[in-house]
């Protein structure tokens, strides 16, 4: 089955998840979009918006986030001495605005409602050079705003 979300297309439907294939200006590349609903009552306007939000981001909407994600890269890198950052390939970054540089958007992001709050999110997983494990989440609200900075976990708030 599929379903019709207005201006991005068919969707393929499978129980609670919504998944696409759609382009994304600021990744520049194709990202493979999961929308997860638990209803069947799921305004389709809303979820379209948030798309489109996300799918024309500017890039000044995340480097707006350059300071949450600066943290984020010295909160890993305090972990381990100067020593231990060059043998695991930590890069060295003193700049906040130089660490976009290590950061490779993801192809990946699910669409998700907040319960508590009635809006939508993307959550994006990306790869960065200073936690190659867990990689570099962010989180955006309706798709246009950054609301949060984190380790990979797949949730919208802490």
């Amino acid at each position: 089955m599929t379903i019709e979300i207005p201006g991005h297309g068919q969707f393929s439907d499978s129980d609670d998840e919504w998944t696409a294939t759609l382009s994304v200006d600021v990744v520049g590349d194709d990202v493979e979009f999961t929308v997860i609903h638990d209803d069947e009552d799921v305004d389709l306007d809303d979820v379209a918006t948030c798309l489109s939000n996300y799918r024309s981001l500017p890039e000044s909407a995340l480097k707006g986030s350059t300071p949450e994600v600066f943290a984020n890269y010295r909160e890993m890198a305090e972990e381990f001495s100067a020593e231990e950052r060059a043998d695991y390939g930590i890069p060295e970054i003193a700049d906040p605005d130089d660490v976009w540089n290590f950061v490779t958007l993801g192809t990946s992001a699910t669409v998700e409602l907040d319960d508590e709050t009635d809006e939508w999110f993307v959550i994006t997983e990306n790869e960065c050079e200073w936690e190659p494990e867990h990689g570099l989440q962010l989180v955006l609200r309706n798709g246009e705003e950054v609301t949060r900075v984190s380790q990979y976990d797949g949730f919208i708030r802490e």
